[in-house]
Parts: structure tokens; sequence; C-alpha cells
């Protein structure tokens, strides 16, 4: 496994070379043709997109209700585009047999993340009026294991992330069509089919319990960490049959009845309040892990005593665990192939998924058009000192922390600010400014749900200033505008774009302060200590995804890097710094940098 995974990097790397010498990077680039033979994964790569886009768009065709007795045909290979993302995506234009009638046609296969267990295939028609577009699913992530069984329903690890978007959907809308006074929450998704039709029929045997939630509309996309399993509950046993199609889920069949096993031993219900993570009385509800899991119990422990973990149920506990075991299990993938001195692995984050991570954590949303264009910042000329810290000259206030709200944004913003007014006005005083006025007031954003610091400087001038932390404390959540313009203790006059080059970046914070920008955050999630330096495949830098501040600068043996100021609490990282590499545009961390400018 270890030899396929450097050979897809290598594989990546190529790719990523090729197209940062002479095209956009990002973008597309053509493969001469003459040249897929040569690499024999390149080969395999185009080999299986074909056989998977045959095989799907056969299927689509069978299910629009032909008998298909002439199935489509790849004649030849016209065309290879390729462009790097999170894997690689394939533009392949083919001749294809259709009905006798031989067509143009281009394809869009992408290869997410190969270096984990082969990878995910996702198959699109790169354009609505192509010839071959009417046959190609609006697709969504499958395995291609599944490719040989299409036609029938075949068999889908239960853990599959469409599959348990697909089984928390039907739980939500059984309680919908319940008049239970409480809500049922998904304790364990037991078996699962899929079946391609005119979309994706789901079949399900699922496991649910009810809870201490009224059955309301406002708790039913709330999982068991919030709508806790009562001691007495009774679970179910649900056979539900959902159709993905267009975009959207509908509801084929459901029937419930209470659990075989409940029913032949209701002390096992009992005692389910009681049980361990691992062994207790009710493996059927809170299976064991498997070999690989199970090298994460003593780290999980450690985990929980380390930062307070304690959950409402032990079916909540084994969903974190299988949670915790899979991010160790990306923690090893991200660790093996860090270029810097960067360590990995079990933060604070790593009973979250990554999509409860992005939604809590995060919380950097680019508009699609900003309100005023800000003018560029005038680069200094001159020398600066290899190293520089604001920290050290009474320019950055304590790490915050942002908690459960997707304020990012407003930290990058009023952490820049602070810097900006310790330094530039009359006073130097270095003053912890208000989060929560942006969170609640700024309506250019969208509270926790998002924000962009460009339209924060905005919002902040339009409003007239901002106040203190202490005046205005943060709470966390989104709240009516309390802002009160007597208690105004800093005012912004504008803001300015700063330049990409990373040495006119060091420059300009050297002599001016802390710069907001945005970066991507994927490795940050295990981020411990140590000097990080991603490859841009891990690491996309067009896919920015949260807001931090770049407080300064340095060089450690042959690393040069930057001092970042996250808003995730001190006990997270160094002390609540990420230490980055400075030079080649990890992360996207210079691609959208900028500074308010204070009165």
């Amino acid at each position: 496994m270890k030899d396929y995974t450097m050979k897809v990097i290598l594989f990546l790397f190529t790719i990523c070379a090729a197209q940062g010498a002479v095209h956009m990077v990002g973008g597309f680039r053509e493969i001469p043709l003459e040249d897929v033979p040569k690499d024999p994964y390149l080969q395999k790569e185009i080999d299986t997109g074909l056989q998977i886009a045959a095989t799907r768009m056969n299927a689509v065709k069978t299910a629009n209700g032909t008998k298909n007795e002439k199935p489509l045909k790849i004649l030849q290979l016209l065309q290879v585009f390729s462009q790097v993302v999170s894997g690689v995506n394939y533009k392949l234009v083919v001749k294809v047999d259709i009905d006798g009638q031989n067509k143009t046609c281009g394809m869009c296969v992408t290869h997410l993340a190969p270096w984990l267990n082969g990878g995910t295939w996702l198959l699109r028609p790169c354009s609505e009026n192509d010839p071959c577009s009417p046959f190609i699913p609006r697709d969504h992530p499958r395995s291609p294991r599944s490719v040989s069984l299409l036609g029938g329903p075949h068999e889908v690890d239960t853990n599959d992330n469409m599959a348990q978007q697909a089984a928390q959907w039907a739980v939500e809308h059984i309680n919908k069509m319940s008049n239970s006074l409480f809500m049922q929450s998904l304790l364990k998704v037991t078996h699962a089919t899929e079946q391609v039709i005119n979309g994706l029929r789901y079949h399900f045997l699922l496991t649910t319990v009810f809870t201490s939630c009224r059955n309301a509309p406002e708790n039913h996309h709330k999982t068991l960490s919030e709508c806790l399993a009562t001691t007495e509950s009774k679970p179910q046993e649900c056979d539900v049959s959902v159709i993905y199609s267009q975009n959207k889920y509908t509801m084929e069949n459901f029937k419930c009845k209470p659990h075989r096993e409940a029913v032949e031993n209701v002390q096992k219900r009992s005692a389910v309040a009681r049980m361990e993570i691992l062994g207790g009385d009710n493996h059927d509800y809170l299976p064991h892990g498997d070999d690989k899991c199970a090298e994460h119990v003593p780290a999980f422990k450690e985990f929980k005593i380390q930062y307070d973990r304690l959950y409402g149920s032990p079916a909540e506990e084994a969903r974190r665990f299988k949670i915790f075991c899979d991010n160790m299990e990306k923690v090893k993938i991200i660790q093996s192939v860090e270029q810097g001195s960067a360590q990995y692995g079990a933060t604070k984050f790593a009973d979250l998924s990554e999509e409860e991570f992005k939604k809590m954590h995060l919380g950097f949303k680019p508009p699609v058009s900003l309100k005023r264009q800000w003018p560029q910042a005038k680069i200094p000329e001159g020398p600066i000192p290899d190293s520089w810290d604001w920290r050290e000259h009474n320019a950055v206030t304590p790490v915050k922390n942002q908690g459960w709200c997707g304020s990012c944004w407003a930290f990058s913003t009023t952490g820049n600010i602070e810097g900006q007014w310790a330094i530039n006005s009359p006073s130097h005083q270095l003053l912890s400014l208000s989060e929560q006025e942006l969170v609640d007031c700024d309506k250019l954003d969208q509270g926790c749900n998002g924000g962009f610091m460009y339209d924060a400087y905005e919002a902040i001038k339009d409003l007239g200033g901002i106040e203190t932390e202490t005046d205005y404390k943060y709470t966390g959540e989104d709240g009516k505008c309390q802002f009160n313009k007597s208690e105004v203790v800093a005012k912004v006059t504008g803001a300015v774009n700063i330049s990409k080059n990373e040495e006119d970046m060091a420059a300009w914070l050297y002599k001016n302060g802390p710069i907001s920008i945005g970066i991507n955050s994927f490795p940050m999630q295990f981020y411990k200590w140590g000097i990080a330096h991603p490859w841009k495949f891990f690491c996309d830098p067009n896919a920015l995804d949260h807001g931090v501040l770049i407080v300064g600068y340095g060089k450690k043996g042959k690393e040069p890097y930057w001092i970042i100021k996250n808003s995730w609490g001190s006990n997270w990282g160094r002390e609540g710094y990420y230490y980055i590499y400075r030079g080649d545009g990890s992360c996207g961390l210079n691609t959208m940098c900028s500074s308010a400018t204070v009165a």
C-alpha cells in the first residue's frame, strides 16, 4: 500500500511540475497521446476512466427505458487533458459509437484521493450540449470496486459518505412522518446496497434510537451528540428504500419495528448507558473497530482525558471513536508525505469529521463580487531583517478562540486592526477588539455561517468603528446587533490589497504590521508543531476556507516560515500558532492578503 501511495504521489508531483512550468497554476494541461503509453500509471488511469465512463453511460442508457441492444462503445481516444486537484481531473475527448453513429464526446472523469485505498471515481459531462451528455449520470463519488456490478443492487460500505448521507436523510424523513413526541436518531447502518437506476436506489437496514429531543423541525438535523438517547430508549429496526436522483432524495418505502435483540433481552437495553466504547453487553449496537482501529484505542483514551471528552451515549462514543480512527489513518498519510518538519496527530479536533470541522471551526467565504475594490498596497523598499515577530513589538493580542462558530473571518479582521491600531494610532495602544460586533452587526457577511475580511473592513467603516472585546463580549453565536457608537475605540478608513509575492509580503509586514490572509486549512485540523510544508495536491491553493493572521516570519535551518495566529485557542498547534513554509505559496496563503487602514 505504501509503495502504491508513493507512486501516486510521484505521479501527481510530475503533473504539478509540468503544469506549473508552462500553464496557469490549477488549470488543465494537454497530455500528448504518444506520451500516455510511456507512463504505465497514466495508461492505467486513462484505461480505468474510459472503462468507468462506458459502464456508467450504458447503465444510464438502460435505465432510461431502452433495451440497450447496441451498447455505447468508445472507439478511439482523441485528446487527454489533466488537472491536479485533490487527485486528478481528466478531460477525455473520445470517439463513441452511439446506436451505430460515430460521435465525438468530451467526458470529465475525476479520480479523487487515489492515495486512499485506491480513491474514488467521479464522472460528469464536460458540456451539457455534448452528444454523450444524456447518458452521463450527474454523478457523486462512488468506489471503483462497484464498476463491475452495475445494473443490479450491490453492497456498499455502511460507512460510505454518500450512503451515510442518504441514511441520515431517511431518518429525518421518518421523523417528519412520525407522530411520536420524541425524535429518533440514527444509531447504526447495519446493511446497505446501491443500485443504478435513473439515479441511485439505496436500500438500508437501519438501527435508530429515540432521544430526549422533541420531534420538531428544528431538531431534525441534530445528531446523537446534540440529542442524547434516553437510558430506557427502545431501539428500532427500519427497512428503508431511498431514491437519489437529480440532486435530491425521495423515500420509496420504509417500515420500522422494535429491534429484534431489544425485544429478546430488555435488560440489554437498560445496560446501554453503562457500556464502554469497547466491550460491554451490546456489541450489535456498538461494534468493535477492525484491526486498523484497534491500534488507536490507547490514543483515543488519552485524547478523551486530555480534552475532557464526555459523550452523551455509548453509541455516540462509538461513532466518535470511528471518526477518530479514520482521522488517525488520515494523519498517517499526511505525515508520510510532509515535506517540512511538521508533526501531525490527535489534536482537540481529532473526533470531528471533516464536514463538522469545516462547519464549526472555519467560516471563510469569499463573495462572488466585492462591494468595493481596495487599492494595491505600496511595497516598502530597502533591506529587511532575516526574521521579525510582531508579538515582540506590542502589536498582537493573546490567541483567542472562535469556538463552534464559523467566525474565523472576524478574528482575522480584528487581529489585523488590533495590530494597525497599536502601530499607527496616536496612542499606540494594543486593544483587544470585538469579533462579536462583526458577527452580529456586519450585514455584508453571514456571522457564524462565514464571511470575508474585505467585506468586514467595509462593514466596520460603515458602522463608524469597532468596540473592545470587553464592551461587546464574544458569545460564539449569531445575535441581535448591540453596537454602541459611543463605545467605539478604533476606526477603519479603508483597506489595501497586498502583493502575492512572498518577499513583498515580508517587506510590507516588517514595515506595516500583521497581514490578514485566507488559507486552505486542510492540514491544520491535525497540526501539532513544526513547520508545515504540504504538497499542493493535498492543500489546494485555490480552495481557501479559513481566515487567519500572519504576525511574523523567520527561518529555521533551511526552512523559511511564516508565523500565523489562529483562532482556535492556545491549546491548538504551537500555543495557538501555525508555522508554515514561506516561499512557494503553501496552501494558498499568498493569494488573498490584505490589511485595514485606521485613523
